[in-house]
């Protein structure tokens, strides 16, 4: 029986191969940990840290905000005020988490109704009902009475106006928007239209993610005779979107205050 013979070169070189090997996995490790953290940094919250908080606010409440936040009074002009990029998540003020980069559906708000009101009508109602209502144009979802009294109201709407102009085609179908309404008064008015602000903010720092415009008609008939109210109240809400863009991004629809 040959005896086994010990070669120490041999074995040196196996470990050292080992431990080369641990070192490269380890490396790997630490690479993969480093992703995770810039990944979380992306999404606007640090380690550790929660994801900010965006709310609704109108100009009153927002500029209570930052004289509280920053000690000083807002600019008086608010549209000087520029928005801040938006994290990846964030959440609403009961505390549930919202990817700001989800798309919308694009018929998740339904098809156009034609313009006298009877053709499809998909669009979802808010707080309940929906697809094929078959709800006339000048139906009322709600309505509001702003700081000043005027009464606002949010009819089903076509293509050229209300509910179902500002949810199709501008991607905006949260109710709790218009609520506020209620706690604020016109930004601007011109003959029979009244203008109101309302912005999406941070609370804990005054960062404005969107401006919210919302048209309201305060006559019977739009100004170009097109569209009369059978009921004989006013218009209402003729057109709400977020400046600057086509449609809201989705993670406003999904804020509940």
């Amino acid at each position: 029986m040959r005896a086994t013979t010990h070669r120490p070169g041999l074995m040196l070189r196996r470990v050292s191969a080992v431990a080369a090997a641990a070192i490269f996995l380890g490396a790997l490790s630490l690479s993969a940990t480093a992703s995770a953290a810039e990944d979380t940094a992306d999404s606007g919250a640090a380690v550790g840290q929660e994801p900010p908080v965006m709310t609704f606010m109108t100009e009153e409440e927002y500029r209570s905000t930052y004289l509280k936040v920053h000690g000083t009074e807002a600019p008086s002009d608010l549209s000087e005020v520029p928005t801040s990029p938006v994290p990846q998540v964030v959440q609403d003020t009961t505390g549930e988490l919202i990817d700001t980069t989800q798309k919308s559906v694009a018929d998740q708000a339904g098809a156009v109704a034609s313009e006298d009101g009877s053709g499809p009508q998909r669009a979802v109602i808010p707080g309940g009902g929906g697809g094929g209502s078959g709800l006339p144009w000048w139906s009322v979802l709600y309505s509001y009475s702003d700081l000043k009294r005027n009464k606002v109201f949010i009819r089903y709407g076509n293509s050229a106006l209300g509910y179902h102009h500002f949810a199709s085609k501008h991607n905006l179908r949260n109710r709790v928007v218009f609520e506020h309404l209620m706690a604020t008064k016109p930004t601007d008015a011109a003959g029979a239209r009244l203008e109101y602000t309302i912005y999406v903010a941070d609370p804990s720092n005054g960062n404005i993610a969107e401006k919210i415009f919302i048209v309201s008609q305060q006559a019977t008939r739009t100004d170009d005779n097109k569209w009369k109210t059978p009921d004989g109240g006013y218009i209402g809400v003729i057109t709400a979107y977020c400046k600057g863009k086509t449609k809201c991004p989705e993670f406003v629809n999904k804020l509940r205050r």
